[in-house]
């Protein structure tokens, strides 16, 4: 005896053998159509790309403060260390007439900090090695005591730097960085009497 099927039945299971048929032609259409790929590329690559420039830039422009900062300290330090910042009796006072006016317009003094403190060579090494190569931290009231003539001296600045973006966070999680710069110098004999601390 033959099985009828009804012809509704018979209906679904053709279409139901179509289907893999259907799917293949639909995927060689997705295949073959390229007129959206370039949107969908630039989609996918574009966060990580910007990503990556936000980074560069970020980091060149503290690799571009920290060097600025260093060249100013060192620019105030020899007016210092000639004797031709005579009339600074404290580290305010060598701040904002010394180390300020030569910093470029985008950095503001407000965010910077100064100790100048007398220092023989082989404690400020010393100091050095134990703290990894750092000098001693800066003190939360800042410290003038340039020393006498043929003493040797050490300025440290530090600024904080508020960065751009989080791409580059501190151990802190904060996206302010502090740079330090320093600069050891031997007053000079001609230089004035200065404080000793």
């Amino acid at each position: 005896m033959k099985l009828v099927w009804p012809s509704r039945i018979r209906a679904q299971v053709s279409d139901i053998r179509r289907w893999p048929e259907a799917a293949s032609r639909a995927a060689s259409r997705l295949r073959t159509d390229l007129s959206a790929v370039t949107a969908v590329e630039f989609a996918i690559l574009a966060m990580p790309f910007f990503g990556l420039l936000f980074v560069i830039a970020e980091t060149c422009y503290i690799a571009f403060v920290q060097n600025v900062l260093e060249e100013t300290t060192k620019d105030a330090g020899r007016k210092l260390m000639t004797g031709r910042s005579a009339n600074i009796s404290n580290a305010a006072q060598f701040l904002s007439l010394e180390v300020c006016p030569s910093l470029p317009a985008f950095l503001s003094c407000s965010s910077m900090t100064i100790q100048v403190r007398q220092q023989n060579l082989t404690s400020a090494y010393q100091v050095a090695a134990n703290n990894g190569g750092a000098f001693l931290p800066l003190p939360a009231t800042p410290l003038f005591c340039p020393g006498r003539p043929g003493s040797t001296t050490l300025i440290d600045v530090a600024y904080n730097l508020d960065t751009f973006t989080n791409f580059l966070p501190t151990s802190t999680g904060s996206t302010s960085r502090q740079l330090v710069a320093h600069y050891y110098f031997k007053n000079e004999p001609a230089a004035r009497q200065g404080q000793v601390c």
